[in-house]
């Protein structure tokens, strides 16, 4: 099938000087956006209000540090096998991506990372749309497959704390559970053929890693809660950790960690808990995210810095570079 003399006329634009000074200009002023905005939004809440909030037990900021850094490793191993990249080099640009998904629109970290993939991969366009497309809908198809999995087992087990209150809620939250259960495995084999390019075994295998990798995250956000109120019953903070599940899974919710606060704040009023307390650390843990992303981003762009100004290679120089 031919390529629209557009795409062409754009690719051949690209490889111009004209066009690298101004991705370099692009990258500058996404860079001064970006951190600007991150550091904006922690002046708005004011930097002595920020360091009063922080929690003082070191433990907490080992649990959040693996917390942040686990969804770039496991994706590094991911692209990196199927791309030959090694790690030390692929994470600058996935804690970019990280941020860009957190802070701007969802998937504009896939966009960025699509882009950086032309240009420091061998990987073919298609190859490399195909696999960016593949792990972030099998990241989606096993990260909601087991949080509905964890709500149903929380359920189950009666470890909802917030059922004590209203316990009429029980049945309509359990026939809901239900229902997406049957949803998500009705849409999963029905186009189980026709969204993923990987073989069956290499998709399992992603979403495996990403299953594992959503576990151990949600496990890590309730061990640091314990770590700064350990007094709270632990059926407590299963019952947060499904709220925060629930907020997480919302599609196009902008500030999901401020909706959760006030949520978090609402539910501790419900189930009778000192409100002041939770509120504490639901914003501190905002706060802590907020300056990580801003150290995150300007230290892996530090050392990022060429991809956006280097040149988009087409399927066909690739393949006379590769050529014995």
């Amino acid at each position: 099938m031919a390529r629209p003399a557009f795409l062409d006329a754009i690719r051949a634009w690209a490889q111009t000087d004209a066009a690298k000074r101004w991705a370099r200009v692009f990258n500058g002023l996404l860079f001064v956006g970006v951190l600007g905005w991150l550091l904006y939004q922690i002046y708005r809440i004011g930097w002595v209000a920020v360091l009063a909030a922080l929690p003082t037990e070191p433990l907490f900021y080992l649990l959040f540090l693996i917390g942040y850094l686990l969804p770039p490793f496991v994706e590094g191993a991911i692209y990196g096998h199927f791309w030959r990249v090694p790690l030390r080099r692929s994470l600058p640009a996935l804690l970019i991506k990280k941020v860009y998904n957190n802070v701007l629109l969802g998937a504009s970290g896939e966009v960025y990372l699509y882009v950086w993939a032309r240009r420091n991969t061998e990987a073919s366009e298609r190859a490399v749309f195909r696999l960016v497309r593949d792990n972030n809908i099998l990241s989606s198809v096993a990260t909601t497959g087991i949080a509905v999995a964890l709500l149903g087992a929380l359920l189950a087990t009666g470890q909802i704390a917030v059922f004590e209150q209203i316990p009429s809620l029980r049945p309509f939250v359990n026939v809901g559970v239900m229902l997406a259960v049957v949803a998500l495995l009705g849409l999963a084999w029905r186009f189980r053929r026709h969204l993923i390019a990987l073989r069956p075994a290499e998709a399992w295998g992603v979403a495996a890693a990403h299953g594992g990798r959503f576990i151990l995250g949600r496990l890590l956000d309730v061990a640091m809660w314990i770590v700064v109120l350990p007094a709270v019953p632990l059926a407590y903070w299963w019952t947060f950790l499904a709220l925060k599940i629930v907020v997480s899974r919302i599609p196009f919710l902008a500030n999901r960690d401020l909706v959760f606060l006030a949520l978090s704040i609402e539910l501790a009023r419900l189930m009778e808990m000192p409100p002041v307390d939770i509120a504490g650390l639901m914003l501190a843990t905002s706060l802590v995210t907020k300056l990580v992303n801003a150290a995150a981003y300007a230290l892996a762009s530090y050392y990022d810095r060429r991809p956006l100004s280097q040149p988009l290679r087409d399927d066909g120089e690739q393949a006379r570079e590769n050529a014995p």
